[in-house]
């Protein structure tokens, strides 16, 4: 019959290697309980510590990168673009940051087999391969004149969002109705450039503007997808029902001349991508929003522009 001590333990053995073994399916970065493995020498059973354990597997997960490749050996030091905002980017009251990004660049660098360290850059490009290593909420239309930079992965996109209630909505329907915007952004040239016959409602925030249209002050609400629904959630029944451009993609951008850590970094971001990791982010912090691409445009619009990513300031969803 095993000891008390014993079962407890063991006990704590089978928590941590459960932890272990989930550890791809987590968000962040995932520490073993410190447990005293010593007694087990009775019973034959290696005492390898956990520390040293967790240090072997990080150190097989990360063999495929060069450390010169790395600003910091057995770290992925990340770029924040100052230019995110909620949910791909938020800064809490405390400093520290958070959001879709955030959390995706956690999940890659667990995959990987790296700590990771966060910087704040002003460009996709300027401190790539010299601050960071890499730069997340990148969009491809960000990259696309750049040399030697490429962006992978698609875990976010980059829209002008319709909101409101029911399961769709065409170019049709929002003849005659009343749309909340806000004034001088992205998303009011774009809604007043399709000419959909629609009265505009200036709102100070897309925040307003989201109550309202929770409210059933407006029929329609028109901002950035992806903060639209970080906000959608709080209002029963409003969501999504189409974009009035075409989507971008938002990736993860790195130096081509790293070519190992490249690799890596594309095994990653594809697996995050691929095992369920991304959606429990999206559905944390969006509303669950799905892949955007151009099959989400609103029917009846014709042929509308890409999203024009620096053409204005974006709507920036409060997080207050």
């Amino acid at each position: 019959m095993k000891s008390a001590r014993t079962s407890r333990a063991l006990a704590s053995i089978s928590a941590g290697l459960a932890a272990l073994t989930l550890a791809g399916c987590t968000i962040g970065p995932v520490t073993l309980p410190d447990v005293d493995l010593g007694f087990l020498g009775n019973f034959g059973i290696v005492t390898t510590s956990v520390a040293d354990a967790e240090q072997a597997i990080k150190d097989q997960q990360a063999s495929g990168v060069d450390s010169s490749e790395l600003v910091e050996p057995g770290t992925l030091t990340v770029g924040l673009l100052s230019t995110n905002t909620a949910p791909l980017l938020v800064t809490r009251s405390d400093g520290s940051s958070a959001g879709v990004g955030v959390e995706f660049a956690y999940a890659v660098a667990d995959h990987m087999g790296l700590s990771v360290k966060f910087v704040t850059v002003a460009s996709a490009t300027a401190q790539l391969g010299t601050d960071v290593d890499v730069v997340v909420g990148v969009s491809t239309a960000d990259a696309a004149s750049a040399t030697g930079v490429t962006v992978l992965g698609d875990y976010a996109e980059t829209a002008i969002g319709i909101f409101g209630r029911g399961s769709s909505a065409s170019a049709s329907d929002l003849s005659g109705k009343t749309v909340g915007v806000q004034p001088g952004s992205v998303s009011q040239r774009t809604l007043t450039d399709a000419n959909l016959g629609c009265s505009e409602q200036g709102y100070a925030s897309i925040n307003e503007a989201m109550e309202a249209l929770g409210a059933g002050s407006v029929d329609y609400v028109v901002c950035d997808a992806y903060s639209g629904s970080y906000l959608a959630s709080d209002y029963d029944g409003v969501q999504l029902l189409g974009t009035l451009d075409a989507p971008v993609a938002v990736g993860v951008s790195v130096s081509t001349d790293k070519s190992t850590l490249v690799s890596s970094l594309a095994t990653a971001v594809e697996a995050v991508q691929g095992n369920g990791q991304l959606d429990v982010i999206k559905s944390r912090w969006c509303n669950g929003i799905s892949t955007l691409t151009s099959a989400s445009m609103l029917q009846g619009l014709g042929s509308a522009p890409a999203a024009e990513a620096d053409a204005a300031p974006a709507e920036a969803a409060s997080t207050d």
